[in-house]
């Protein structure tokens, strides 16, 4: 059985499937073969399908198409989709009897189209109530089953596979004189190329593996799938050959102008992720994604942005005790960090219902700093709905800082007498 790639292989002679990555940006994009008339034949109702309408209809596609070839293969589609225009299925191997016309009555195809090596069909959709349809009858699915030449399965579910990634990282090695056809990785010929361009392609390999090695993208990461267009978008970043400047709009096509107005993800990367990126972020992103660095990286950036908060707080609070007392501040300060804690929330202060955090004093200190609570922690808007407001928190101090003045003050005392 081919290698998986990140993708879901189904495979009835070896009657297992090999790892697949279904992750969720609404397309604009979607399955048109059948939105306009055609001949005498009027227009399908093709609408675009909810995850769960999709999800079931691919299914049930694949089921069948596994009965007339040996393999059958869903591309992963592009992180954050919301909803799809049709489903893509790459095939090979026919089996024994096959023909186009029964593919089709398995499917319950109404209509079908040709286009090279692809066939696309009307599928009625079959929607649960709980899948939120208008109640229209008579709703079709596009399917695209595409026929694969002998060993250039896993070549073409590369290309195909999370939406625009091959487009994206195509685009900036066609400037080093590579191009990615559905034949394989070619290198061109300079001084040909504007003559005769099938003449100048030079075919290299049509192996997933190699090219990903080649161009510099870690292959298992690769493997694993993306959750989000940020990771996608990293990853074909970090490739070693990659530079942004192939994206700009002076090294514009035609095609990539085209590919702009019509691709969601591809016109992300280009007009908003890439501009978003420092220059100089662009290659340290790809050194730690190289050598496996990028959580350390990250666990350090909020580590750090954590203790900013904490002490740019803390600065406001002695400001605060300032104002009120001119002696003391310090010992204030300490009592405050020993003497108080937050209620309703856990260790960290997040809010655990839709209780506002409070501050309320210690019956006991406590002493170690490990344990004391993050102020800032506790009115960051990001941790629950009622978060406790900067000024509450500042005002909540004015109030009580002479009682933890008390207490605090009874604690070291005692502490002293406990040394004598």
């Amino acid at each position: 059985m081919p290698v998986t790639w990140g993708i879901k292989i189904y495979s009835q002679k070896e009657g297992k499937s090999g790892t697949f990555f279904w992750i969720a940006i609404p397309g604009e994009m979607g399955g048109k073969v059948f939105s306009e008339p055609r001949g005498d034949q009027a227009a399908l109702r093709t609408p675009r399908m909810s995850e769960a309408v999709y999800t079931r209809t691919r299914d049930f596609c694949i089921d069948k198409l596994r009965q007339s070839f040996e393999v059958v293969v869903a591309p992963p589609e592009a992180p954050g989709k919301l909803d799809y225009g049709d489903v893509d299925t790459l095939v090979q191997g026919l089996r024994p009897g096959f023909t186009w016309e029964e593919v089709g009555k398995r499917l319950n195809a109404v209509r079908t189209v040709r286009n090279g090596e692809t066939r696309s069909f009307a599928v009625p959709i079959v929607c649960s109530d709980s899948d939120g349809d208008d109640g229209e009858e008579d709703t079709y699915a596009q399917v695209d089953v595409h026929v694969c030449r002998p060993g250039f399965m896993e070549w073409e579910c590369l290309l195909d596979s999370y939406g625009d990634m091959w487009k994206i990282v195509g685009k900036f090695m066609r400037p080093l004189g590579l191009t990615a056809t559905d034949k394989g990785l070619h290198v061109r010929i300079a001084d040909i190329e504007p003559l005769n361009r099938a003449y100048s392609m030079v075919y290299l390999t049509h192996s997933p593996m190699d090219v990903l090695d080649f161009v510099g993208l870690d292959v298992e990461r690769y493997q694993r799938g993306f959750k989000t267009l940020d990771e996608l978008y990293g990853w074909c970043a970090s490739a070693k050959y990659f530079h942004r400047d192939a994206h700009s709009s002076g090294l514009e096509t035609s095609n990539d102008r085209q590919r702009k107005r019509k691709r969601p993800m591809y016109r992300n990367f280009v007009d908003e992720w890439i501009r978003s990126q420092p220059r100089e972020r662009m290659l340290s992103q790809q050194a730690l994604l190289r050598f496996g660095k990028q959580a350390e990286y990250e666990e350090r950036v909020t580590a750090w942005r954590y203790k900013k908060e904490e002490e740019e707080l803390w600065s406001e609070v002695a400001c605060v005790i300032a104002e009120e007392c001119s002696t003391n501040v310090n010992i204030v300060l300490r009592g405050l960090k020993r003497w108080v804690r937050f209620t309703n929330g856990d260790g960290d202060g997040r809010s655990a219902n839709d209780e506002p955090v409070r501050l309320v004093l210690r019956t006991e200190a406590e002493m170690d700093p490990d344990r004391q609570p993050r102020w800032a922690s506790q009115i960051s808007h990001e941790l629950g709905d009622n978060p406790l407001s900067k000024a509450e928190l500042l005002e909540w101090v004015r109030k009580h800082w002479q009682e933890v003045k008390v207490l605090e003050k009874g604690r070291v005392a005692a502490a002293k007498a406990a040394r004598r």
